[in-house]
């Protein structure tokens, strides 16, 4: 096991994750710098496997390369951080692709990262099944994760998807957030309460 777990929920987490095929916890928590920050980059990112997986599916049956090569790009950064490093791999891959024209490559690999993809999801369903407490309140969340919460918050937010924002919004709940963003975060949870998505769009851009 990993040394410097700090407590038994997270150690029993911990020891769950490190059995999941194609993820690395070791160079996810070097990564994200801790077990905490770890645990909740991955959180995060299961939380938007499902729409990642559908943007990429639908770009890649349209034919919009562009679009294709952005979303790619965004998984690639994602999966690395949380130690998922063949996903990672293969995105960073159909992002060159995407980039010199290689649609051949495309073709052939992207069912494939389409299918790692959602077996990933599958394992991560059952860790938080199994481990349905562990990660409730209480826990600091740093810079970088909070920005990649709302990076994706705002993406949902634009395009109208009311289950990512929930998401997002549902899993910010369960952290200690650093005293400086606090008065944002009340603000971004009005602004979710009242449906008024032009505000949220406003203060996750920081206008």
């Amino acid at each position: 096991m990993i040394a410097g777990q700090s407590s038994r929920g997270s150690d029993e987490w911990l020891e769950r994750a490190e059995q999941i095929p194609g993820l690395d916890i070791r160079v996810g928590i070097a990564n994200c710098g801790s077990e905490d920050e770890y645990m909740s980059a991955v959180k995060i990112f299961y939380d938007t496997i499902a729409g990642k997986a559908e943007e990429i599916e639908d770009h890649y049956d349209s034919g919009n390369l562009e679009y294709f090569t952005i979303k790619v790009h965004a998984l690639k950064s994602a999966a690395r951080l949380i130690g998922a490093v063949v996903i990672s791999d293969i995105a960073r891959n159909l992002e060159e692709a995407g980039k010199s024209g290689d649609l051949e490559f495309i073709k052939a690999e992207t069912p494939h990262l389409l299918t790692l993809f959602r077996e990933l999801k599958d394992d991560l369903d059952k860790l938080y099944h199994d481990t349905e407490n562990v990660t409730e309140t209480g826990r600091a969340i740093g810079d970088d994760l909070i920005s990649k919460a709302y990076e994706e918050l705002l993406g949902y937010t634009e395009r109208m998807d009311y289950d990512g924002m929930e998401n997002i919004m549902d899993n910010l709940e369960k952290f200690d957030l650093p005293a400086k963003e606090q008065e944002r975060y009340e603000a971004l949870k009005v602004a979710w309460l009242e449906m008024d998505y032009p505000q949220m769009i406003s203060l996750l851009k920081g206008e």
